[in-house]
């Protein structure tokens, strides 16, 4: 065991990963990628392919999937562009439904984003035909933008 105290790290990896922020104490140890990021448990943001893979919460038949944030975030903004409607940015508040102008909503939960209906994934490329959709979150003000654009 390594006891800190007060004293400064700089440079310091775990693995191959380095530390981006080290809180000791009755804090959070915080390793890896610069936060916000998405994905369920890990500190990579998901790829367009694990973006659209987003399991179902529930009934599939509701269409609703969640979108796990790497730890708590402070603000959430979504956008959807499809079949030609843009939703522009949407401010999501805590645990409020947003409806960006398509038939769906999200949810900010503060550690995952519930997304609904045509808002999830799955939904538009399993039950729609439409030739692209562009979805982006701003998380805590980082741009994350996913094109999908069928084939």
């Amino acid at each position: 065991m390594v006891k800190i105290g007060a004293t400064s790290i700089s440079n310091l990896a775990v693995g191959n990963k380095n530390i981006d922020l080290l809180n000791i104490g009755n804090n959070v140890v915080y390793a890896g990628y610069s936060y916000p990021c998405v994905g369920e448990y890990n500190f990579n943001p998901i790829t367009l392919q694990q973006y659209i893979d987003l399991p179902y919460v529930g009934d599939p038949k509701n269409y609703t999937s969640n979108l796990y944030f790497s730890k708590y975030i402070e603000s959430f903004e979504y956008r959807i562009v499809l079949a030609g409607a843009d939703s522009g940015f949407r401010v999501c508040p805590l645990n409020e439904l947003v409806l960006p102008g398509v038939y769906g909503g999200v949810i900010n939960n503060g550690n995952y984003a519930a997304l609904i209906g045509m808002c999830a994934p799955r939904y538009i490329i399993n039950e729609m035909n439409t030739p692209t959709m562009l979805t982006e979150f701003k998380i805590d003000g980082k741009l994350y933008s996913y094109n999908y654009i069928r084939k």
